[in-house]
């Protein structure tokens, strides 16, 4: 990521730091290509419009205020995020870009929808565990974001243009903002949530971490919608189930352990689970044997997923 920073050291353990970043690598959108969206139904369904990010104009502000002392540290940051938009008001039919007419006024809704400023805070903080073992510690961090929810995960570092989050067949999406298919106006999305983790390290070459989050997904009660019972396209059993952006709750909680044989040479091994919980029963398309939508779906619940990976990394 390209950025330009300046740290500023005030002595006993303070320092802040200013960034301006590369605002391009945080931004996350989505399709948002519904189920029954104008297709199947016989009642009027306002999804959420996506929209296309413009270019970039001003590069995300990032700053932090940081204290380390002998017991630990703590880290408060914040950054603000620009989302401009150059596709509202349009959308694709059968292939074919159409305007998106307002149900209320009847006119088309504006090609631009509007400049807005997305916002993230962290509060950090890490305590060394001396009675455990020598290099032991305890870290745990809360996150809270509006227009800005790539910055609810610190890896991320490129754009997600099909922001999901997932557990199993259940993929729910994620974005930073949609258009307001009455207002032609950008509404965005919120997402917290708060992470923590332990790291024991055995001996020279051997050390366990285990960690845990939650994070809850927010968005607009304009984005979900109840899949219309009289539907075409609906598979038995779907009534009373929603789609669009839905609120859910996702919960992660995870161990490995990492030998290191040698200096620059890292093996490990990690066990997750996954399980993303929606706010109610929701539309997930069923699939054929080769993978492809048939335009049916199904309700679901709860998604869970259990991954383990094997890594083993050179650094020279």
């Amino acid at each position: 990521m390209n950025l330009l920073a300046y740290t500023v050291p005030f002595g006993n353990g303070f320092s802040a730091t200013l960034s301006l970043e590369d605002a391009i690598g945080r931004r996350v959108t989505n399709p948002l290509e519904f189920p029954l969206f104008g297709v199947g139904a016989e009642e009027s369904v306002f999804a959420p419009l996506p929209f296309t990010y413009a270019g970039e104009l001003m590069p995300d502000v990032v700053g932090n205020l940081r204290y380390a002392g002998s017991w630990g540290s703590v880290q408060l940051s914040g950054a603000l995020h620009q989302i401009r938009d150059v596709s509202a008001g349009l959308t694709t039919v059968d292939g074919v870009v159409v305007p998106v007419l307002n149900p209320i006024t009847g006119l088309r809704n504006p090609t631009f929808a509007d400049t807005h400023y997305g916002f993230a805070v962290a509060l950090n903080g890490q305590v060394p565990l001396p009675f455990l073992g020598e290099d032991d510690a305890v870290w745990m961090s809360a996150t809270y974001t509006d227009g800005a929810v790539g910055y609810i995960n610190a890896g991320q570092t490129d754009p997600i243009t099909d922001g999901t989050i997932s557990a199993g067949p259940l993929a729910l999406p994620f974005a930073d903002a949609f258009v307001d298919p009455l207002s032609g106006e950008f509404k965005t999305n919120k997402a917290y949530g708060i992470a923590g983790g332990i790291n024991h390290v055995w001996n020279s070459a051997f050390q366990t971490n285990i960690f845990g989050s939650w994070m809850r997904f927010d968005a607009p009660g304009i984005a979900s919608f109840l899949v219309p019972s009289t539907a075409g396209t609906i598979a038995a059993g779907t009534a009373g189930t929603v789609t669009g952006l839905v609120d859910f709750n996702e919960y992660r909680i995870g161990t490995n352990s990492i030998w290191t044989p040698v200096s620059g040479l890292n093996i490990g091994a990690e066990v997750l689970y996954t399980r993303v919980d929606p706010r109610g029963r929701v539309a997930v398309p069923i699939t054929n044997a080769a993978g492809e939508p048939t335009g049916l779906f199904r309700p679901s619940g709860s998604g869970d997923i259990w991954e383990s990976r094997l890594r083993i990394q050179r650094d020279f």
